[in-house]
């Protein structure tokens, strides 16, 4: 923590930044900590992050994060690897443009 408070609030202030996380899209932070402690070199690492955007671009949280943005509206992540409803699934909100969504792994060579 970086600052100091009162004693009566200091239970509430502690747990802000947990619940913020707990709250956001876990599965896309839980991926992120895989890659950031992943001892890769720098092909496998970015063939890696090329498959983890793959993988949770496909999921329910990835479509609310990107329908939350268009909508102007905060994101209410469901946090677990739920995948997203396609367009024809009767419990689908309304199509979006992640249905549509591709993500292709690109070529990198390290230059010396």
């Amino acid at each position: 923590m970086n600052r100091v408070v009162d004693d009566e609030d200091f239970d509430e202030t502690a747990r802000a930044p947990a619940r913020r996380l707990a709250e956001g899209p876990t599965r896309a932070f839980a991926e992120v900590k895989r890659l950031v402690r992943s001892p890769a070199g720098l092909e496998s690492q970015l063939a890696a992050e090329a498959d983890a955007i793959a993988r949770t671009a496909r999921m329910a949280d990835a479509v609310e994060g990107i329908a939350a943005f268009h909508e102007r509206r905060p994101a209410h992540f469901a946090g677990h690897e739920r995948r997203a409803p396609r367009a024809h699934d009767h419990r689908a909100r309304r199509p979006c443009d992640a249905d549509r969504l591709v993500i292709k792994p690109v070529a990198v060579q390290a230059t010396p």
